[in-house]
């Protein structure tokens, strides 16, 4: 599969777009409740909650306290909150940008052959697991149980890279973000069959925080001089 070129302005304002949309998946509680719009919570966005709300994983203590009889101290996590939903509602939200991408992205799509990944392909039956395996079926004081990460036990690579954890590598967390990346790339380099147009596999690109001056003049660049329509250009407009 070699994909065709993409509009640069369109894959830019369509990752933006991304991003606003995965976080009403990411911005929910340790409940999976979604962060209230207009109370001091929702005006602070999850600042009061670490950064436990954007983790792909699910963060359980395996000493956490607990009103049953079973051993524990003190949770490692903010607030001491279990945050047992994060794989579930994760690969919740990879669903959804996996159907629409296949939405709008349909004519590329198309013009390649159509869909080389098929979600069963990606996410095997489709079921995450809820809480950690280290508690087995025990049900905790919070009326959950933990399972594994399918009953069938048929996952894929998005379950696989959404429960690790970057800061259990041996190497650092930093080592560990590029170990998560490196799930993706090899399955991309050895299971996709999606290809540049040198024939090469496809391979997600380091992502380098020190770099956000050259995102942001990057951005700049693509989206410089764009038709925002004549209702929009008469009138000067507010920096994002």
């Amino acid at each position: 599969m070699i994909l065709p070129a993409i509009p640069d302005k369109k894959l830019q304002l369509y990752g933006e777009y991304l991003h606003a949309f995965e976080d009403t998946f990411a911005h929910r509680n340790a409940d999976n409740q979604a962060l209230a719009r207009f109370n001091w919570q929702g005006i602070i966005g999850h600042l009061t909650l670490g950064e436990s709300p954007d983790h792909t994983y699910n963060q359980v203590s395996d000493s956490r306290p607990r009103d049953n009889g079973m051993p524990g101290n003190a949770s490692r996590f903010y607030l001491n909150e279990e945050w047992i939903y994060n794989e579930l509602r994760t690969l919740q939200m990879e669903q959804e940008v996996y159907n629409q991408l296949q939405r709008d992205f349909a004519d590329v799509i198309a013009a390649n052959g159509g869909p080389q990944a098929s979600w069963r392909k990606l996410a095997g039956d489709g079921n995450s697991r809820i809480g950690d395996p280290v508690y087995g079926g025990i049900t905790d004081d919070k009326g959950y149980k933990s399972r594994s990460q399918s009953a069938s036990g048929l996952t894929g690579v998005l379950q696989e890279f959404n429960a690790y954890d970057p800061n259990t590598h041996a190497g650092g967390a930093e080592a560990g973000e590029k170990a998560k990346v490196a799930i993706l790339n090899k399955w991309l380099e050895l299971k996709s069959g999606i290809v540049d147009k040198n024939g090469n596999p496809i391979q997600i690109p380091e992502y380098d925080k020190r770099n956000i001056a050259k995102a942001a003049s990057e951005r700049t660049r693509i989206l410089g001089g764009i038709d925002l329509g004549p209702h929009l250009n008469s009138e000067p407009r507010a920096a994002d």
